[in-house]
């Protein structure tokens, strides 16, 4: 469903074509941004999805233009540092080799306990293991900018949010906006919005004089507004119950 799609549906569901619909295509328009804005912000896996991608920074250059479609930077982990499993003399390379981290050896002695315990410990080190930048990520331009100015040529790993799908080459945004317009919670938190929208412009008439094309017929701005916000309210415990992004669970098997 393209966006104009949607606009002639979501008119149709407030009463058009038997009943003059008071909003504008502008209005209409704002609606399904607001939507597409609130369920982007909160679908994480859904609307939103993570990335790595390494980003090479320059001596001297303090400000770096992310790729189209990042919504957030969540991390970074520097070029210089090595670490994991697979690469010798790194601390996560010793617990593996000793069964630690290795869910094929918890039958060994090690169990689920040890196991955690050394999470935590990775956890903490990284913690408290300086970073050589403080970072700061603008999402209106897409402008990362780092602190101190860097002073040599490396590269940096760079965890973010991105919108699904935006790493493709052929990715678009009005490609991706009409794919969020068949999402139901869209449709129906954009309906919420002009349903409170249309219900403040028809309190305007609660005086039972009709406006044009509704000559005859009482306006119910005050009962639109209220269903709409009832709507709106449910749609985004909705969304935080069922769309909201809490991380992935503990899993044990062999990678």
């Amino acid at each position: 469903m393209t966006k104009s799609e949607l606009k002639e549906k979501l008119k149709r569901k407030l009463g058009f074509p038997y009943v003059k619909v008071e909003v504008t295509d502008d209005q209409l328009e704002d609606s399904i941004s607001d939507a597409i804005d609130k369920f982007c912000e909160f679908a994480i896996g859904n609307a939103v999805s993570e990335y790595y991608f390494t980003l090479p920074i320059s001596a001297g250059i303090s400000e770096y233009e992310m790729p189209k479609g990042i919504t957030d930077i969540i991390d970074y982990e520097e070029g210089g540092y090595v670490s994991g499993i697979n690469t010798l003399f790194t601390i996560e390379n010793y617990f593996y080799s000793n069964g630690i981290l290795n869910p094929d050896s918890f039958v060994n002695g090690n169990g689920l306990i040890g196991y955690q315990q050394a999470l935590d410990f990775l956890e903490t080190l990284a913690r408290f293991t300086v970073d050589s930048y403080t970072y700061r990520f603008s999402r209106f331009d897409r402008k990362l900018s780092l602190t101190p100015v860097p002073d040599k040529n490396t590269y940096l790993l760079i965890r973010s949010y991105a919108y699904t799908g935006s790493f493709l080459n052929n990715w678009n945004w009005e490609d991706y906006v009409d794919k969020l317009c068949n999402e139901k919670w869209v449709q129906e938190y954009a309906l919420a919005l002009l349903k409170m929208n249309l219900g403040h412009i028809r309190r305007k008439f609660s005086n039972g004089s009709g406006s044009i094309g509704n000559v005859g017929i009482t306006l119910d701005g005050s009962e639109l507004l209220s269903e709409g916000k009832e709507e709106k309210d449910k749609l985004e415990e909705e969304l935080d119950e069922k769309y909201a992004f809490d991380g992935y669970g503990i899993s044990m098997g062999v990678m």
